[in-house]
């Protein structure tokens, strides 16, 4: 009797075994200040308690601000506004912390007062934002992209609250197509210092591509007990064991930035900043020192330049990518383009793009002057906003060169 069962037992087992072994899927949550209908919370703290990893939390129109100084987020959660463009400000310091390796958190779309990125091994992407302050410390993967950080924090008093409006240690953060602008002693006679645009400070490594980094400007001193002026700000300031690709990026300055303040006589004034510092090691691709308006390389720091084999340009219609490339004079040319999925970064130097689909055209050589044409037809019925990426790759002397990625977007 033991050897009979009951037809389909044992089906219905491995059915239920599979069930309880699946993982569970990912929720989307509603966060909206006002309430309604179809709103999960009215508070982010508490979507962000009931998040679990792969969630995403969808914030409406609103400003959020959570009880304390900080909001952890340690689990591989999504928080973007909803929809794109929604007008959400989000008033406290978001800590990413200890996210394991694979796991990924995302914030996209809105305005965050700052975001520390803590002892992560796992992915932490940051798109399309508008932060005050952001620090990555002990962090494998920052990636940074269409990002203005405005280099402030709220406190009690006038000058600076932050020394960098980005600061990168022990940590890699790429930062792509990003603003970074170090704060100011803006109500003058305190003789407090300017801030750095990007700080990359001892084991921190920098990808800055195609991106500006702006300094603060230092306060004047009061001449009723005189001090020390404050100095301003650098750009970029890599410190001794810190590591920094800057491709295609430069550091202009406005009116005040980088400038120190005055004091009551020269012997108070501050000293000024410099676009680009450098005590540790620096690759430039694609631009030179020359570039900057200021350069100051101490003795015993590194930098390397290299200037890019080819360069992709163009623009984009409703109807095409109307792309030039400049290279090597008859050099054989391959563009590879598609779409941009969301939250995908463009490609560091001397990688390929890796789009799902892809496509590559082979579409002749650079002519006697370095220089080719071509246009790209889009499919019909694409929409306003969609964003394409493409890049070149020429053959030289030297082997397959790859260009500049060029991010595009249909008007």
């Amino acid at each position: 009797m033991d050897s009979l069962a009951r037809p389909g037992a044992a089906p219905a087992l491995c059915f239920l075994s599979a069930f309880l072994a699946a993982p569970a899927l990912a929720t989307d949550w509603v966060v909206d200040d006002d309430g309604g209908p179809g709103v999960d919370f009215t508070t982010l703290e508490d979507a962000v308690a009931a998040a679990g990893a792969g969630d995403v939390i969808l914030l409406r129109e609103g400003d959020y601000t959570p009880p304390g100084f900080f909001l952890e987020l340690s689990a591989g959660v999504t928080l973007r506004a909803d929809p794109p463009g929604a007008d959400v400000d989000v008033d406290v310091q978001l800590v990413v912390r200890d996210l394991p390796p694979g796991a990924v958190a995302r914030v996209r779309g809105f305005e965050l007062s700052a975001l520390s990125a803590q002892d992560c091994a796992g992915t932490v992407r940051v798109d399309d934002m508008r932060l005050g302050w952001l620090e990555a410390r002990g962090s494998a993967n920052v990636r940074v992209a269409d990002t203005q950080v405005l280099g402030w924090l709220a406190c009690p008093f006038s000058y600076p609250c932050v020394e960098s409006a980005a600061v990168v240690r022990d940590s890699y953060v790429e930062f792509v197509r990003c603003r970074l602008e170090g704060d100011s002693d803006f109500e003058g006679n305190h003789g407090y210092d300017g801030s750095h645009g990007l700080h990359v400070e001892p084991g921190g490594v920098a990808r800055f591509a195609d991106s500006v980094a702006i300094a603060g400007f230092g306060g004047d001193s009061g001449c009723f007990f005189p001090q020390a002026a404050g100095d301003g700000g650098d750009g970029i300031l890599v410190e001794a064991g810190g590591r920094a690709l800057i491709e295609g990026s430069l550091g202009p300055v406005p009116a005040l930035g980088n400038i120190a303040g005055f004091g009551c006589s020269a012997m108070y004034d501050g000293q000024n900043g410099v676009d680009l510092r450098v005590h540790g090691f620096a690759q430039l691709f694609d631009v030179t020192l020359a570039d900057f308006a200021s350069v100051d390389v101490a003795a015993g720091a590194v930098v390397e330049e290299e200037v890019a084999v080819a360069r992709l340009t163009g623009v984009v219609g409703a109807a095409a990518l109307d792309l030039d490339v400049r290279g090597p004079a008859g050099a054989p040319v391959t563009l590879i383009y598609g779409r941009r999925h969301a939250f995908e970064l463009l490609p560091a130097v001397d990688e390929p793009l890796l789009l799902d689909p892809v496509r590559l055209d082979a579409v002749g050589a650079l002519d006697g002057a370095g220089t080719l044409h071509h246009v790209v037809p889009l499919p019909a019925g694409v929409a306003p906003g969609t964003r394409f990426v493409a890049q070149a790759m020429v053959v030289d002397a030297g082997g397959r060169r790859l260009s500049n990625a060029l991010l595009l977007q249909v008007p």
